[in-house]
């Protein structure tokens, strides 16, 4: 737990989520619906279980007045999210040579099936 990966943001940041949220005066159901989003990615944010998308880091700076370092850092991780999918998005669309796989059990089932 702690441990912040790319799927995270740790639970630093995400108590300044929620530091955020509090100022302004919203429960989680509230700032979800002004945020645009479901209430449980809300508490998984506040929690820093998860990362925004560059779209929800926007609205978090934007609806709960995120300012300086923690704006900042929402927005990078954010950004972070947005290349990692654009990267899984690149290798899906790449064309696979017969036989060849990533996944060693696939390979040797693509083998298999052209013998």
């Amino acid at each position: 737990m702690g441990e912040v990966t790319r799927n995270a943001i740790g639970p630093a940041l995400g108590a300044e989520i929620r530091a955020a949220r509090e100022r302004a005066r919203l429960g989680v159901r509230e700032a979800a619906r002004r945020l645009r989003i479901e209430h449980s990615y809300l508490i998984a944010l506040e929690r820093g279980e998860r990362a925004p998308s560059a779209w929800t880091a926007g609205r978090l700076i934007d609806v709960l007045a995120l300012e300086g370092p923690t704006a900042h850092l929402i927005e990078g991780f954010g950004r972070r999210v947005e290349a990692g999918i654009e990267e899984r998005r690149q290798r899906a669309a790449r064309p696979r040579r017969p036989g060849h796989s990533s996944s060693p059990e696939l390979a040797g089932r693509e083998r298999r099936a052209a013998s």
